[in-house]
């Protein structure tokens, strides 16, 4: 996919929502600068403003995230880049530098976005087929849906439907200063699965690659959102039509689970992938937590309960010694002391190849296995847990031996040994388990409540006066 180039032509959008979040920008009178109107006039200037949208997902303030969120749910200590000061204590301050970069980059997806689908629902040049018209609409409303969902489980209060601090969400481009309050965590959740719906039943039936959206994508995404708003019948009967339409839509599980790493977002497993543009994007080295406690480690030694090998990976999940194994070996077959999730290689001339997984087949079939657990349907939960340990090595009777009143814990475990270092279910799913079924997890920081989400950054207080900050920082 060439979407380097789309970069300089997608500056139509450089207002974003910094107006919202930094100040105001009144005084400002910026030249040689494309509105919505002049950049989008034809077909190909359409697509080329789309490929926009999916670009900036490519930014590094968004990938190098997943370290800071990683280290926050101890599945690595460290990173070696700017902004982690206080994640390993979950003690974040509202200044940080990472913490506002992300949140404008997150908002500057939306606001791209919205000025797609704002333009082609009022004004669509007049050279788009009807039905690629509803399909561009439809993958603009998946990204804002996504970015949307991204910032309300980061600094939001998702984990408590009735609470009022959830997002402020956007369905129209910002291009101004006024202030706007958060919306409920409920209703920033309804309006994110309005999207999600919409780009379900209006997306491209099948994506020509796994890096584009397809009604597919949007389904799996709508599973995740239904587990989070506790509507797990909806969830399972989500996940369930995933699984089943999966094949015929050119998606399916890597038999190999590595193969998915060594494919990346060429991988059939990817249901959402990008390429990014540099691997320093989403690939610091993994330094591990040794630590007592629920750490990503420690659960791969309990799920596997022999005597371990750091170096080798032996004694423990076989998806951690595969990837992180002190001796894991890179797809270029040589050693490495980082992750075989994320390694460097060529693609095109000479390019770096990396990948963003934001969302892949096995997460839904974990999804539906809680969804059905939480609704007793023990059988169902095993089924579809039995697919991913299977694949992971376990042995065949493995599911079996799970007690009815263990499976959601176990599912949690094997779907952070699964997800790991990908995109920050499990420290999402961490604070969900502790809000529903007082799952205890070490350090005390989380058990006590101290802190489920990130402060709101300093510089969005300053520049909305209608945001409150989350309660855990008042």
């Amino acid at each position: 996919m060439k979407l380097k180039y789309v970069i300089i032509a997608i500056l139509f959008s450089v207002s974003i929502s910094g107006c919202q979040l930094i100040g105001s920008i009144d005084d400002i009178k910026l030249e040689n600068v494309l509105t919505d109107e002049e950049l989008i006039v034809d077909a190909k200037s359409a697509n080329i403003a789309l490929n926009g949208v999916y670009a900036s997902w490519m930014h590094i303030d968004i990938g190098w995230f997943i370290n800071h969120l990683s280290i926050l749910s101890r599945t690595i200590n460290d990173a070696a880049i700017i902004g982690t000061e206080g994640f390993a204590l979950n003690d974040v301050k509202e200044e940080n530098e990472m913490l506002e970069r992300n949140y404008l980059a997150l908002y500057n997806v939306i606001n791209m976005s919205n000025s797609v689908i704002s333009k082609l629902e009022a004004d669509a040049p007049k050279d788009i087929e009807a039905s690629r018209l509803s399909e561009m609409v439809a993958e603009g409303r998946f990204h804002r849906a996504m970015a949307h969902l991204m910032l309300l489980r980061q600094y939001g209060e998702f984990y408590d439907l009735a609470s009022p601090n959830g997002i402020v969400t956007y369905d129209a481009p910002a291009r101004s200063n006024t202030p706007k309050a958060r919306s409920s965590v409920k209703v920033s959740f309804e309006y994110i699965l309005q999207d999600l719906e919409f780009a379900a039943k209006n997306a491209p039936a099948k994506a020509k690659g796994h890096y584009l959206v397809s009604r597919l994508t949007a389904k799996a995404l709508q599973s995740r959102v239904l587990l989070y708003m506790h509507q797990f019948n909806e969830a399972a009967t989500v996940a369930k039509s995933v699984i089943t339409e999966a094949p015929a839509a050119g998606y399916a599980l890597e038999g190999d689970y590595l193969d998915i790493f060594r494919k990346r977002f060429m991988s059939q497993e990817v249901l959402f992938s990008l390429f990014t543009s540099y691997p320093e994007q989403t690939s610091p080295i993994v330094a591990r937590n040794t630590t007592t406690g629920l750490s990503f480690q420690n659960v791969a030694d309990e799920l596997v309960p022999e005597e371990k090998d750091l170096m080798t990976g032996t004694g423990l999940d076989p998806r951690f010694g595969m990837a992180f194994s002190e001796l894991s070996v890179s797809m270029e077959g040589n050693a490495t002391t980082g992750t075989n999730k994320y390694l460097t290689t060529t693609f095109g001339k000479g390019d770096a190849l990396n990948t963003y997984f934001f969302l892949r087949l096995a997460e839904v079939y974990l999804i539906k296995a809680e969804a059905d657990a939480r609704m007793q349907r023990f059988d169902d939960a095993r089924a579809a847990l039995k697919t991913i340990t299977d694949r992971a090595g376990y042995d065949e009777s493995y599911v079996n031996s799970i007690a009815d009143n263990e499976l959601v814990s176990l599912i949690f475990k094997h779907k952070w040994m699964e997800l790991a270092y990908e995109n920050n279910e499990e420290w999402f799913d961490m604070v969900r388990l502790h809000k529903l079924d007082g799952m205890q997890i070490a350090p005390n920081y989380v058990a006590t409540d101290r802190h489920l989400c990130l402060p709101i950054p300093r510089t969005a207080l300053a520049g909305n006066n209608l945001i409150e900050q989350n309660t855990s920082y008042k």
